[in-house]
């Protein structure tokens, strides 16, 4: 297990019940979980709060292009969370510079914490 809030963990996400029960489940893996849920006001979060790695709701795929481009977040790795499976989209994501593509619809509690887990070397 990490320890206590070592890895800090931005989720932009605009389903507020998706984006809760997540931040519940990585806080219990130990993660330090901050929540927004719009991309208007996440590129000042991810400023303020310097995360280690970033959750994105695949509605949010402007603000990725945003984060790739700024020095600050080129190394911190981006997960995007779509609603369904796209392939367009995730090719899209991917090149954009997300680290992987994950479909909320096929995640089970624990996905999302041992991918972060697995992305930052941490397993």
């Amino acid at each position: 297990m990490l320890v206590q809030g070592s890895v800090r963990v931005l989720l932009i996400d605009a389903d507020a019940f998706f984006a809760s029960a997540c931040a519940s489940r990585l806080e219990a893996e130990g993660f330090s979980v901050v929540c927004e849920g719009g991309s208007d006001r996440g590129f000042e979060t991810a400023l303020r709060e310097r995360p280690d790695t970033i959750l994105l709701g695949a509605e949010h795929a402007s603000l990725l292009d945003r984060l790739k481009r700024a020095p600050e977040f080129v190394r911190v790795p981006v997960v995007v969370l779509a609603e369904r499976p796209c392939a367009e989209e995730a090719e899209r994501c991917l090149r954009t510079g997300a680290r992987t593509y994950l479909v909320k619809t096929h995640l089970v509690a624990d996905d999302v914490a041992r991918t972060l887990r697995d992305l930052l070397g941490l397993n």
